[in-house]
């Protein structure tokens, strides 16, 4: 059993120049108070039951309670936005009499988040304020196995991510840059001198905007290496390829990335000098 709490307190104080050169001063104070609680109980078979909760705030930047001169216009008012969040679930991990071992994970989150900072227009300028809320809920499923030279890992997370601010055209809306869903694979073999690895990712598909306006389409990538090691661990060579089906994807701001990449490194690791300390 787990429990803490963390209290901060938090000022920032702001000297200017203004109108004819006039000192003007500006400043303000939060506090934040954070708890958390946290359970473990240990089963038989290597089986473990977790949960957690915690209440947390984030305060702040400076930049949003003064601003940037020119494009933001500050608001000392703003509160810390603040954040309800809990999970529980699974955990088994098992080593069996001929080496092999294996795990599995589950769990099951929830974050209910309030007072979210939201940047609105004002003319030619933005003005932050506390007006977004959001609710956020999933599962996550991971394994890893291993049995000799072979192993294998994966993952699996499904969310449901739902914008809850009071402006009628985001209310209901997926919140950006939130996939639904999102896996990944890897397997590997580990020899003397050669290693293998290949890996498969896939991310949902999500949006760039609060309005669900500009969406990026789900996209899955594929990799693979290949690693000698012919001298032991003293000389390592290593090509890795990436997104080796060449899907065409793009970043947060809708920018073009790498398709098809190909990498090549080779490590060397002399001895350790008889007198050298380790």
């Amino acid at each position: 059993l787990h429990a803490a709490r963390r209290w901060d307190r938090i000022e920032d104080q702001l000297n200017s120049l203004g109108v004819a050169g006039v000192l003007t001063h500006a400043g303000t104070a939060r506090e934040l108070d954070v708890p958390q609680i946290g359970a473990l109980l240990a089963g038989p078979f290597g089986l473990e039951a977790r949960a957690n909760w915690t209440r947390a705030s984030r305060a702040p930047t400076f930049e949003e309670l003064f601003g940037r001169a020119g494009s933001i216009v500050g608001s000392p008012s703003l509160r810390p936005e603040r954040a309800e969040n809990r999970d529980a679930g699974f955990a088994w991990t098992r080593r069996f009499r001929d080496g092999a071992r294996g795990s599995a994970e589950w769990a099951h989150y929830e974050s209910h988040a309030e007072d979210l900072v939201l940047y609105e227009r004002a003319f030619q300028f933005v003005r932050p304020r506390n007006i977004a809320r959001a609710r956020i809920r999933g599962e996550e499923l991971s394994f890893t196995l291993a049995a000799g030279a072979l192993s294998a890992a994966g993952s699996f997370t499904w969310q449901s991510a739902i914008d809850q601010s009071p402006i009628p055209f985001w209310n209901g809306k997926r919140l950006a840059l939130r996939p639904g869903r999102q896996a990944f694979g890897r397997i590997g073999w580990r020899g003397r001198i050669v290693q293998l690895g290949a890996t498969l990712q896939y991310v949902g598909d999500n949006y760039l905007n609060a309005a669900n306006r500009d969406r990026v389409a789900s996209r899955t990538l594929a990799g693979a290496s290949i690693a000698l090691t012919p001298l032991g661990r003293d000389l390592a060579l290593t090509v890795e390829g990436k997104n080796l089906g060449d899907n065409r994807i793009a970043d947060v701001g809708g920018y073009p990335l790498p398709g098809r990449s190909v990498f090549v490194s080779c490590g060397i690791r002399g001895a350790p000098a008889a007198d050298a300390h380790p």
